[in-house]
């Protein structure tokens, strides 16, 4: 149950965007392991249906999703709340795609194959810079 400020128990939340369903869970598992609530979509229409409903303080989204990417997400987004801190996952990062991620405010870019820990440690630092207090659960 989300209370008045938007959080779950105490506990920043963070919304995963991907299409790919073991591998938005395997996402979805290290960050829960930094002790943030989770919500999943897959798809661009749901990322946006939930950040429009519940406080998100963490996006990561997958540039490729099924109706549309993860950029025209955060323009969506963006028309109606503060988007909070977002990575991109692509599959394959190029120069051009990096440029509109920075350009949008991304907060890193990270091919799919990448480590997942390594998605974790950009979020955490992003989130300790946004909301100061925010220390993980457990080491990553």
């Amino acid at each position: 149950m989300i209370d008045d400020v938007g959080m779950t128990g105490g506990a920043l939340n963070a919304l995963v965007a991907e299409s790919v369903g073991p591998f938005r869970r395997r996402m979805v598992s290290q960050l829960e392991a930094l002790g943030l609530n989770t919500f999943e979509a897959g798809c661009g229409r749901e990322a946006v249906e939930i950040v429009a409903s519940c406080r998100v303080h963490a996006l990561v989204i997958d540039t490729e999703l099924p109706d549309f990417g993860g950029l025209q997400a955060v323009r969506v987004m963006r028309t109606f709340t503060r988007v909070p801190p977002f990575l991109l996952v692509a599959r394959k990062v190029t120069r051009a795609l990096t440029a509109r991620a920075m350009e949008s405010r991304a907060v890193s870019i990270l091919q799919s194959t990448s480590d997942l820990g390594l998605l974790a440690e950009i979020l955490e630092e992003a989130l300790v810079r946004s909301y100061g207090d925010f220390r993980p659960q457990r080491p990553i």
